[in-house]
């Protein structure tokens, strides 16, 4: 009996060592499958931009010409843009609407027939560099642009706004979207400027400063290589070409947008289906569109427009307006206020005429997909800033110790959205020379002719647009 009672407990050992070696081994493949999955990278391939791009010339190129860079404080960077709480003022959104308004209706009157998108942003944000860096009439020509009472005010508010768009929902190691926006300044070795405005620039504007011969072919490509990398590499600008001049450049300011996120309701590729959209009234053309309909949501509904907005996981918001039938959208952004007026509607849960309604809507969207480049030496002349480019009006005397003017200020930009979300991308460049709600709840909103779309988040519209052909 005690020989028999030995050998099960013999055999049940065997069998318990048996199963904790398997639980073992199965914890082991377990932990080695998520280790790998941890470590999985999906590389965008990256194109040269330009020759001898290579990671080795531009990084012993940075050591070089980069000598400028100022150390910063921790405390000094703006604050943790993970959930940011910080308000931004009523006067300063009221004023950065309308400029988007004015900015936006040069651009599209400039550029009839063409579908247009924009960074209002990016192009405010440069204008304010420019503001810090200028003096007397050709900083009061800026100011006026912008509507700035108090520059103090003005550089706290736009640091806010600029926290506020890049704020993240979840920790970045969670997220996936992409919203940042960067500036850069690029300055000549051969000009002394002045250290406590650069400080400045870094301290309160997280511009990135580098310092070097502007006509180095090594260090145009670190200026391509910033531009490429900070546009999430599709943007490869030749600086070889621009830059090739016989005069030379005092400082080129760069300022980028990188932007993708999915929609909180992502449309089904299913209910993808070609329809008409209708150009012109003498021409039209066949494309897909992205149907929905949804049940409580949000629409406006003005005298002369109808609107919605798609909400993305990021809490940016697509706010779609479509003119009515007969209307173009030229002389539709064209009248003053109007847009303005519809962006504080979307909002500001204060707005006094509140129009936003919430019901059954029907929703059909054209895929769409392009690009293009604006002229913004122009729009700014148009707000009246013209002192910067005047060649004897010393606008950067505090500056540096050159007389220093702008001779152009141009943005490129790129936009794609489909059934699962949006990206954009763009970069701002400046160059400066040195001489030494309705009754019913329910709407049918079918963007089938040229309509405006307005991309923003925490009240900050930072991508505006005109499509006029989806496929065009």
């Amino acid at each position: 009996m005690k020989k028999l009672i030995k050998s099960y407990s013999i055999f049940y050992i065997l069998i318990l060592v048996c199963i904790v070696f398997s639980s073992c081994s199965v914890k082991k493949e377990h932990d080695l499958i998520n280790d790998q999955n941890y470590k999985v990278e999906h590389e965008k391939e990256q194109v040269i931009p330009q020759e001898d791009l290579s990671d080795k010339n531009l990084q012993d190129n940075s050591e070089n010409t980069s000598d400028i860079k100022t150390k910063i404080e921790e405390d000094d960077l703006p604050a943790d843009n993970y959930r940011n709480k910080k308000n931004i003022s009523k006067d300063f959104l009221k004023n950065f609407y309308d400029f988007t308004e004015q900015t936006f209706a040069h651009i599209i009157r400039d550029n009839k027939g063409k579908n247009q998108i924009y960074a209002p942003f990016n192009f405010y944000l440069s204008l304010s560099i420019l503001n810090e860096l200028s003096e007397e009439d050709a900083r009061e020509e800026i100011q006026n642009a912008l509507n700035i009472s108090d520059a103090k005010d003005h550089a706290s508010d736009l640091n806010t706004a600029l926290s506020s768009l890049q704020e993240r929902k979840f920790p970045i190691e969670l997220s996936i979207d992409r919203h940042n926006i960067n500036t850069s300044l690029w300055l000549s070795d051969k000009i002394n400027y002045q250290d406590n405005l650069l400080n400045m620039l870094q301290s309160q504007y997280n511009t990135e400063i580098f310092r070097g011969d502007l006509k180095d072919r090594e260090f145009q490509n670190l200026m391509a290589k910033w531009v490429y990398e900070n546009t999430n590499f599709e943007f490869q600008p030749d600086y070889h070409k621009s830059l090739d001049q016989i005069d030379p450049y005092a400082f080129i300011s760069l300022s980028t947008l990188d932007f993708y996120d999915e929609w909180l309701n992502p449309f089904n590729e299913e209910d993808t289906r070609p329809d008409t959209f209708f150009i012109s009234d003498n021409e039209k053309i066949t494309c897909d569109f992205m149907n929905m309909e949804e049940r409580d949501h949000p629409f406006m509904v003005g005298e002369d427009f109808i609107s919605t907005v798609c909400v993305l996981k990021g809490h940016e918001s697509m706010l779609f307006i479509l003119p009515e039938e007969g209307l173009s959208v030229d002389d539709f952004i064209g009248e003053k206020g109007k847009l303005s007026e519809i962006i504080y509607g979307w909002t500001d849960e204060e707005a006094p005429v509140k129009k936003v309604s919430a019901g059954k809507v029907k929703l059909s969207v054209p895929k769409f997909a392009y690009e293009n480049e604006i002229d913004l030496k122009e729009t700014a002349e148009k707000m009246g800033i013209k002192k910067i480019f005047d060649k004897n009006s010393r606008a950067f005397s505090s500056f540096a110790d050159e007389d220093i003017y702008l001779t152009d200020i141009s943005q490129a930009s790129k936009i794609e959205i489909n059934e699962k979300g949006c990206s954009a991308s763009s970069y701002t460049e400046i160059f400066a020379f040195g001489s030494s709600g309705p009754k019913d709840d329910e709407a049918e909103i079918i963007l089938n002719r040229p309509f405006i779309y307005i991309i923003y988040k925490n009240k900050v519209p930072f991508l505006a647009g005109v499509v006029r052909n989806p496929i065009g």
